[in-house]
């Protein structure tokens, strides 16, 4: 029976919420104050209703998002941050898991909601 128990302990201590739960991609809404292009490296999305919906990779690198308008052309770039999912290492598990988590790209999140105006 104890190693049952062992081996039970040692993996609920040495799992990693963000690599197993969140996605490679995330999403993320765009809202505009008028009717605009956004582009995304090399896709051009436009806007319907003011927002335009983009999946981006996650990863530890800052996002550039580029808005254009009839008369204006508008960048912004979008640090990451950790996701929730890699907070929660700390509740479930004693904070092991943030060491398998911390080299993987899955442990960044965007805002979900960015406005531009």
């Amino acid at each position: 029976m104890k190693p049952i128990r062992c081996v039970l302990i040692i993996s609920l201590l040495a799992t990693s919420c963000a690599t197993i739960v969140n996605s490679p991609y995330t999403r993320i809404t765009v809202y505009t104050t008028e009717p605009s292009s956004i582009i995304h490296k090399h896709d051009t999305i436009k806007t319907v209703g003011d927002k335009a919906h983009l999946i981006v990779q996650r990863k530890n690198e800052t996002l550039s998002i580029v808005a254009i308008t009839d008369s204006l052309t508008k960048s912004l770039s979008v640090k990451p941050g950790n996701s929730f999912m890699y907070w929660s290492n700390v509740y479930f598990n004693y904070g092991i898991g943030m060491l398998v988590d911390r080299n993987d790209p899955k442990r960044y999140s965007y805002p979900k909601r960015i406005y531009i105006n």
